[in-house]
């Protein structure tokens, strides 16, 4: 709300200059107004951090020391049909999604429905039809961003894979290890631990490639919205 206010503000003294009423009262009255809506959005903006962002670690945390307690009142066919490489993986990767979905993704998620809606009511009663121009975009990102989570989905199910292979040959190592020692098998097993590093790198590398195609995606279509309203 004091984001939109700036622009209101920053306009009404527009209204002024053109009107040849700007005064050096006005000027000091607005430049206290501006002064405390900045304040007051600065702290706002602090407690609304910390309050979703705090909710990132108790997560995570509480996540994993469920997932260890659960893993432990299991019978031992439970570990024959889930191998522990996917258990450390939920403990590990899947509890930071979870924690994201927690702090990051209820942020979004009040940012991307209360805010929008403040925009466009004030859009809407500065210009009907200009509206309308941003509201078309709008299913042409949706397009876009769908083709991409489609993508990134695919892959974040081939990083997934990866972790879990990466975690068994872990698990596998350690407990031959006097095995490897006693035939001197570490340089062979060491080349082969790396290999599947390199393989899960690329495989995170990929991911990330596609997470970074979202923000451009968002913010071309938003801008030729923007420049088709001027």
């Amino acid at each position: 709300f004091t984001t939109l206010m700036l622009p209101k503000i920053i306009g009404t003294l527009t209204g002024y200059i053109q009107s040849g009423a700007l005064s050096i009262v006005i000027i000091k009255k607005y430049s206290l107004i501006i002064l405390a809506v900045g304040i007051f959005n600065y702290i706002a903006n602090g407690i609304w951090n910390y309050i979703f962002f705090k909710n990132y670690y108790y997560f995570d945390s509480e996540v994993r020391v469920r997932i260890f307690f659960k893993a432990l009142s299991q019978s031992p066919g439970f570990f024959k049909a889930n191998p522990i490489s996917d258990i450390i993986n939920k403990a590990t990767s899947d509890s930071a999604n979870i924690a994201d979905l927690a702090g990051y993704g209820l942020m979004t998620l009040m940012d991307g429905v209360l805010f929008p809606c403040l925009v466009f009511y004030y859009m809407f009663n500065i210009s009907p039809i200009l509206t309308v121009v941003p509201i078309i975009a709008l299913p042409i990102m949706v397009y876009f961003i769908t083709l991409v989570s489609k993508n990134y989905d695919r892959r974040y199910l081939s990083l997934k894979k990866s972790m879990d292979s990466l975690h068994e040959s872990a698990l596998e190592t350690y407990n031959g290890i006097k095995v490897i020692k006693t035939f001197n098998l570490s340089s062979i097993m060491g080349k082969i631990f790396m290999k599947m590093v390199d393989k899960n790198l690329d495989e995170e590398l990929r991911l990330q490639r596609i997470n970074t195609l979202y923000m451009p995606i968002v913010e071309i279509i938003s801008g030729i919205a923007a420049v088709i309203s001027f």
